[in-house]
């Protein structure tokens, strides 16, 4: 039996949980929210997905779950609630997306492979066990538990900075990290069924324009608006619904549980 005990604080809200042997932990709402994507029933060929801000995501397919630009997000008892990790995925070194320290307990908790651009690898370099890291660079494509992830240039300062495309379990995503559009994206149409694409702020080189130039080029079938403000967001499914209208356009509430 399980004993559920809510306390609301300032910012944040937590849940108590007493099992039988009376050990109690608290949840924080993340994990919660993980908690609730690790219970959802995914079949082949879909996507499930919580969003929590800037672009750091857990999604699930059928048989794998992986933590997108986790940055320091995400604690261990909120890692913990997903039940499993296969990968850890970080597009650039930047503080709002990638967290050495983090990442590394992250991965010791899990043992998920870690995937990277070059300024994220370098400090995780000799923290990571080597079998565990991986290198990713535009136009390289990693297999991972049986998920293949190909990274893409990205527009945007840093080491190499990378998006990707995740194809596994009969289904595929993109993720834009928070780059502008290149047209190397459209050597990738047709092969992403959800398109993550970021929408503006606080990105120097990310914009509505450009996420609707990322999702006619890849030809998706749902896009998902992150990195950028509720008006970005919203700007951008109302292009979407004039220029594309048969693309379905989820603006993401933070921790909430969605499938497509």
């Amino acid at each position: 039996m399980m004993i559920a005990v809510y306390a609301t604080g300032a910012s944040i809200r937590h849940e108590l949980v007493k099992s039988n042997d009376g050990l109690a932990c608290v949840l924080s709402e993340i994990a919660k929210a993980f908690s609730e994507l690790s219970r959802l029933e995914v079949g082949m060929g879909d996507v499930g997905f919580v969003f929590y801000k800037v672009s750091a995501l857990a999604v699930r397919t059928c048989r794998h779950r992986f933590v997108t630009d986790p940055a320091d997000y995400f604690t261990a008892n909120d890692i913990e609630s997903l039940r499993q990790l296969d990968a850890i995925l970080v597009t650039h070194e930047h503080y709002d997306h990638f967290d050495a320290s983090s990442t590394v307990k992250m991965q010791e908790a899990t043992g998920a492979i870690m995937l990277s651009n070059l300024g994220a690898y370098a400090p995780l370099k000799g923290r990571v066990p080597g079998d565990k890291l991986v290198l990713l660079e535009p136009d390289k494509t990693a297999e991972v538990k049986g998920a293949k992830i190909t990274a893409i240039e990205s527009v945007h300062p840093g080491k190499k900075p990378i998006m990707f495309i995740v194809e596994v379990d009969e289904v595929s995503f993109f993720h834009g990290s928070d780059s502008g559009y290149t047209s190397a994206i459209e050597r990738y149409g047709g092969r992403a069924k959800v398109a993550f694409v970021p929408v503006g702020k606080p990105s120097p080189t990310a914009s509505v324009r450009d996420a609707v130039k990322m999702v006619r080029a890849l030809r998706c079938s749902s896009a998902v608006p992150i990195h950028g403000s509720d008006k970005e967001a919203a700007d951008f499914r109302d292009t979407l619904q004039k220029e594309l209208p048969d693309i379905q356009v989820i603006i993401p509430e933070p921790l909430k549980t969605y499938k497509l």
